[in-house]
C-alpha cells in the first residue's frame, strides 16, 4: 500500500509558499490513543519530527515511541513520512514501512501503542474540529490544558514513569495576593496577569504540561525530573515570574509573585496522583505561610509500618531484608557502596533475573555474590526491567569462572540445570549462547542471535526488534513454533512460545544439554 508510492529520492522537497497544492485542502493527523488521544494537529509546511524527545516537534510521551521515531516533509497537502530507525518501528495500513507518502484516511501506528490518521480537511472542517478540541481540553483564558485535561495526562505522564523506571515531579503554583489584583486594578489586568504567567511557563520543556486547576491556582508535572533538576526549574520559575513585573495595560506594570509546593517520586510504579497533588499542596501551604515567593519541597514520604494483619510470608520477606539474612534463594547485588539482597527468578549460564525493589538504569554494572560463598564474585549489566524484576547479563568475567558460580549457585538452591527443568516446565534454564534464529512475520523476516533458551520461550538479540506483541513463527535449526513478543529492550526482546509439542520439548532439552 505506502511502499510503492511515489516518494522524493533524496529525502528533500522544495518549499512553496502558498501552503496548498491544489483543493485546498488542509494536511491533518488525528491521534486516537496515546498521550495526544483526541487531538488533531495540523501539518505545516517544513520538516516536522515526532518522538519521545521533548526536542521533537510532536512530543508523544509513550514508552514504545523512540526517542525521535519519525519524520514528516510537508508540501501543502503532500506529505512524505519516513521511519527514523525507530525501535519498534511504523506502520501505515498494515505494512511496515521506512518511507511512504500519505494518502488520506491512512491509519498510522506509531511504535507499538500510538494511532493516529491521516486526513486531508477541508480548512472550515479543520477550525470547527480545532475549537471542539480545544474547548475540551484547554482552558478558555490561558490555553494551558483545563484541570480535566491536565489530570487524564498527568495520569498518563505517571503511568509511563512508573514503567520506564524514571522520576517524576508534580508542582503545584498559586500567584500571590492575586486577590488584591482584581480588587486594585480590575478583572481584566488579573486576566492578563495569568495568561503572561501561562506564557512564561513555555520554557519549562516540550513534556512538562502545564494544566489551570481554577482561578489563580496552577498544576504542573515534570516527567523524568528528580527532585534536585525539578526544584531549580521551579526556582527558576519563580524568578521569571517574579522579574520582569507583569504589564497589565499601557504603560502601567505590577510587582507578582508565585508560591510553589513541589513532590518528587522517585519510582512511580506504585504512585498516586491524588496522593501527590495532596503533598505538593501541603508544601504549598508551608511556602504561603513561610512568606510567599518561595519553592518548598514536599518531605519524601515515610515507609508505612506493617500492620497486625499481614500475612506470615510477608513479614518473612521484610525480616529477610531487614536482616540481611542468607535465604534460599538471595543473591547480593554490590551496587553503589550498597549490598542489594535480591531474590533469583531465573539462572543460567549467560545471565539472571531476580526481583528487587530499588531500580537499577539499563546498562549499570552491578558485583554479583551467593551469601554462601561471599568470596565468589561475577560482574553483570542490567539488559531489562519491568516493575520489580531485572534482567542481568554477565559481562568482564571468564566462561570457565562464571559457569562454575551458576553451578555452586544452583547447588546452594539444590538444585542442577536438569533437576530445574524437571520442576519447572517452563524454565528458561540454562542459557544458551550465539545460536542463529529467524523470526518470521507479516512485516518481514527477523534474523537474530538466541542468548537464552527454554521451553517457555527464548531471548534474542538483534540489529532491529520486532515491536511489542508482534506474532509470528520462530526457526532455529529443526525448531519450528508460533510466539509471540512479550517484552522489548532493544537490541534485546523476549518471546514467548505457544504450547510445545513432545518433539519440539526433547529438541530444545538436547539443544540446551550439549556442550
Amino acid at each position: 500500500m505506502a511502499n510503492d508510492r511515489e516518494v522524493p529520492g533524496d529525502g528533500t522537497v522544495v518549499l512553496g509558499n502558498s501552503g496548498q497544492i491544489g483543493g485546498g485542502e488542509v494536511p491533518v493527523v488525528r491521534f486516537s490513543t496515546g498521550s495526544q488521544a483526541g487531538k488533531t494537529v495540523r501539518l505545516e509546511n517544513g520538516t516536522l519530527t515526532l518522538g519521545r524527545g521533548s526536542e521533537n516537534d510532536l512530543v508523544v510521551d509513550d514508552r514504545g515511541v523512540s526517542r525521535v521515531h519519525l519524520k514528516l516533509i510537508v508540501q501543502g497537502n503532500r506529505v512524505h513520512l519516513y521511519d527514523q530507525n525507530s525501535t519498534n518501528g511504523t506502520q501505515v495500513g498494515s505494512k511496515r514501512v521506512d518511507q511512504a507518502t500519505l494518502e488520506d484516511g491512512d491509519l498510522i501506528l506509531v511504535g507499538t501503542n500510538v494511532k493516529m490518521r491521516f486526513l486531508l480537511l477541508a480548512p472550515e472542517e479543520k477550525e470547527i474540529e480545532q475549537k471542539l478540541y480545544e474547548g475540551a481540553h484547554q482552558d478558555a483564558l490561558t490555553n494551558v490544558a483545563n484541570r480535566r485535561s491536565w489530570m487524564q495526562q498527568a495520569e498518563k505522564s505517571l503511568t509511563a514513569s512508573g514503567q520506564r523506571n524514571r522520576p517524576l515531579s508534580v508542582a503545584i503554583c498559586d500567584l500571590d495576593h492575586f486577590k488584591q489584583v482584581n480588587d486594585t486594578h480590575g478583572h481584566a489586568a488579573g486576566d492578563a496577569v495569568l495568561i503572561e504567567f501561562c506564557r512564561r511557563t513555555r520554557g519549562l520543556g516540550g513534556e512538562v504540561l502545564v494544566g489551570r486547576l481554577g482561578g489563580e491556582e496552577f498544576a504542573i508535572v515534570l516527567p523524568g525530573f528528580d527532585a534536585e533538576r525539578a526544584l531549580a526549574r521551579m526556582q527558576r520559575l519563580r524568578g521569571e515570574v517574579e522579574s520582569p513585573h507583569f504589564a497589565i495595560s499601557g504603560d502601567v506594570s505590577i510587582p507578582i509573585t508565585v508560591s510553589i509546593g513541589l513532590v518528587t517520586v522517585s519510582n512511580p510504579g506504585s504512585a498516586r496522583l491524588d496522593d501527590l497533588i495532596k503533598r505538593a499542596d501541603a508544601a504549598l501551604y508551608t511556602s504561603k505561610k513561610e512568606g510567599r515567593n518561595r519553592v518548598t519541597c514536599a518531605p519524601a514520604e515515610e515507609k508505612r509500618a506493617p500492620v497486625e494483619e499481614e500475612t506470615a510470608s510477608l513479614k518473612l520477606k521484610q525480616k529477610r531484608r531487614n536482616t540481611r539474612t542468607p535465604c534460599e534463594g538471595d543473591i547480593y547485588l554490590a551496587w553503589r557502596g550498597q549490598d542489594l539482597v535480591a531474590e533469583i527468578c531465573d539462572i543460567g549460564i549467560g545471565g539472571l533475573s531476580v526481583k528487587l525493589k530499588t531500580p537499577l538504569a539499563l546498562g549499570e554494572v552491578v558485583e554479583i555474590r551467593s551469601p554462601f560463598h561471599q568470596e565468589s564474585v561475577v560482574r553483570a549489566a542490567v539488559k531489562w526491567s519491568h516493575q520489580q524484576r531485572i534482567g542481568l547479563s554477565f559481562v568482564d568475567s571468564p566462561t570457565d569462572l562464571r559457569n562454575s558460580w551458576v553451578n555452586q549457585v544452583l547447588k546452594d538452591l539444590g538444585l542442577t540445570a536438569q533437576s530445574a527443568r524437571e520442576r519447572r516446565n517452563h524454565s528458561r534454564l540454562p542459557v544458551v549462547v550465539n545460536l542463529a534464529m529467524t523470526l518470521q512475520a507479516p512485516v518481514g523476516t527477523y534474523s537474530a542471535t538466541v542468548v537464552n533458551l527454554g521451553l517457555g520461550g527464548v531471548c534474542a538479540k538483534s540489529a532491529l526488534a520486532p515491536p511489542l506483541g508482534l506474532t509470528g513463527t520462530v526457526q532455529l535449526g529443526e525448531l519450528k513454533v508460533h510466539a509471540r513478543v512479550v517484552w522489548v529492550s532493544a537490541p534485546h526482546y523476549g518471546l514467548k512460545f505457544a504450547p510445545l509439542g513432545k518433539s519440539q520439548v526433547a529438541y530444545i532439552q538436547r539443544v540446551v544439554d550439549e556442550p
